[in-house]
C-alpha cells in the first residue's frame, strides 16, 4: 500500500482573470469495498516514503520513489484533470486514448460533497457508489486516483447538482454575486463547518486503505481551492463585508488545514494558494502552514502570464513561483492550468510546451493536466492532431521522464 502524506494544492480553472496576473479583487481560495475502514493510527510528522518497486510492481512508475524530482518520497507524475466532468462523449474519447497513454500516472477525480453526502437535518447517510464508479476504470488500469473534493462549485454550470447539500444550505446564510456563481454559503458559520468535517472524516475512511488512492485535495473554499468565489468584485466584496471576511476566512482557512492535519490519514494531502484582497500575505501564511503540517501545495492557476512575470522579477499569482523556489525538497509541489491550453499559442494559457519546461525549472513534481492536452497528442480526430501532436506528445513524454510514466 502506498503510504502517503496529504498534498495541498493551489485549483481549478475559472476563479477570476487575477490568477492571469491582472489586478482585480480576488479571494484565495475505489472501486472500494465495505471493508474500506479507517485507522486510528497516527502518522509521523516526516515525509512517508513510497514503496520501491520490489513491493509495488502492479503499480506505474509514478508510485516509487524518484530522485529526479526534488522531493522523491512524495507523489508525483501526470495526472487527468476532472475527467469526470467532462461530456459523455468526451468521457469514452478519454478512456479509449488517456487513459492508456503511458505518461498519464492517473487521474484527479472532482468529487462535489452532494454526490456523497445524502443526508437530511436528521439524519446522516453517505453513499459512495458514485464516488466508486468514478474510480474503477482507473483503478482497474492499474493508475493513482487523486480525489479533489468541493464543498462549494465555483460555477452554476460545474456539476449535475450544486457541491453544497441542500440541507446544509437550508442551514447558513448565503452570498449571491451573479447569476454565474450559485449560492454560496458562509463557510465558517457552525452548520457549515461541522457537517463539512463530518463529510471529510466519513470519505477519509473510505479510503484511508484504498491503495490506489494518491493524494486529496479539500476544498477550502469555492472548488478545490481556497477563495471566496469567482466574480469578487466591489459589489460582491460588500456583500461580504456583512460577514467580516477578512477576518473570518483567514481563520477559517486556518482551522480547516489543521482539521485536515487531524484526521491522520495515510494519503498525502494537498493545499491550493490563492491571493485574499490581491494580497499575497494571504497565500504565504496558508503555505507556511501547510508544509509546516507536511502538506504540498500549489497552484491552479498556471498561465503563460505566470512565464513572463517571472522573467521580469515579478510575483507570481499569488506568489507562487517565489513559494515554489521556498518551499522545494520539502514538500511536493503541485500546477494545474487555469484552463485548458492552446497549441497555437493564444489564449490565457498558450501552447502547454513551454508551461511544462516552466513548471519543472521551478521544482513542480505533479500536473494536473485537463484530458485536452492527451487528446491533441493521442486522438486522431481531436482539433488541433494533424498540427501540434507531435510537439504535445514530446512535451508530455520528457516532462514524464522527469516526473514518472507507466
Amino acid at each position: 500500500m502506498i503510504n502517503q502524506q496529504i498534498l495541498w494544492v493551489i485549483n481549478l480553472r475559472s476563479v477570476t482573470l487575477a490568477r492571469l496576473g491582472i489586478n482585480f479583487l480576488v479571494l484565495v481560495s475505489l472501486t472500494s469495498c465495505a471493508s474500506h475502514v479507517a485507522t486510528s493510527s497516527k502518522i509521523s510528522t516526516s515525509t512517508p516514503s513510497i514503496p520501491t518497486t520490489s513491493t509495488l510492481d502492479a503499480y506505474p512508475s509514478c508510485t516509487i520513489t524518484n530522485p529526479k524530482v526534488s522531493d522523491p518520497t512524495s507523489i508525483h507524475g501526470l495526472f487527468v484533470n476532472a475527467p469526470n466532468l467532462a461530456t459523455q462523449p468526451d468521457q469514452q474519447l478519454i478512456l479509449k486514448y488517456v487513459l492508456s497513454d503511458p505518461t498519464v500516472c492517473g487521474a484527479n477525480i472532482v468529487v462535489p460533497w452532494s454526490s456523497i453526502d445524502v443526508s437530511t437535518v436528521n439524519s446522516q447517510k453517505y453513499d459512495f457508489t458514485q464516488l466508486d464508479s468514478w474510480i474503477k476504470p482507473w483503478e482497474d488500469a492499474k493508475k493513482l486516483v487523486n480525489l479533489i473534493v468541493w464543498g462549494v462549485d465555483e460555477k452554476t454550470t460545474q456539476t449535475s447538482t450544486p457541491a453544497t447539500p441542500q440541507y446544509v444550505l437550508d442551514q447558513v446564510n448565503t452570498v449571491s454575486c451573479t447569476n454565474t456563481t450559485p449560492p454560496t454559503p458562509v463557510y465558517w458559520q457552525s452548520p457549515y463547518v461541522s457537517n463539512w468535517e463530518n463529510f471529510l472524516k466519513a470519505l477519509v475512511d473510505h479510503i484511508n486503505n484504498d491503495s490506489s488512492i494518491g493524494y486529496l485535495r479539500f476544498g477550502i473554499g469555492a472548488g478545490g481551492e481556497n477563495y471566496l468565489e469567482n466574480s469578487f468584485n466591489s459589489e460582491c466584496q460588500t456583500k461580504w463585508n456583512q460577514y467580516n471576511y477578512r477576518s473570518n476566512f483567514p481563520t477559517f482557512t486556518t482551522s480547516m488545514i489543521n482539521f485536515e492535519k487531524s484526521l491522520n490519514t495515510k494519503k498525502q494531502i494537498m493545499v491550493g494558494i490563492n491571493t485574499l484582497d490581491g494580497s499575497d500575505q494571504f497565500p504565504d501564511s496558508v503555505a507556511n502552514l501547510a508544509v509546516q503540517n507536511g502538506f504540498g501545495f500549489g497552484t491552479q492557476g498556471l498561465s503563460q502570464s505566470a512565464i513572463s512575470d517571472h522573467s521580469l522579477s515579478k510575483p507570481c499569482y499569488a506568489n507562487w513561483c517565489a513559494l515554489f523556489a521556498q518551499y522545494a525538497g520539502k514538500v511536493p509541489l503541485e500546477v494545474q492550468t487555469y484552463e485548458k491550453s492552446d497549441p497555437t499559442g493564444n489564449g490565457p494559457v498558450g501552447s502547454l510546451v513551454p508551461l511544462l519546461s516552466f513548471a519543472l525549472s521551478l521544482k513542480t513534481q505533479v500536473f494536473e493536466l485537463y484530458p485536452e492536452e492527451w487528446l491533441i497528442a493521442d486522438d486522431p480526430n481531436w482539433p488541433g492532431y494533424s498540427d501540434y501532436h507531435i510537439q504535445y506528445k514530446t512535451a508530455l513524454q520528457n516532462a514524464a521522464q522527469i516526473v514518472g510514466e507507466t
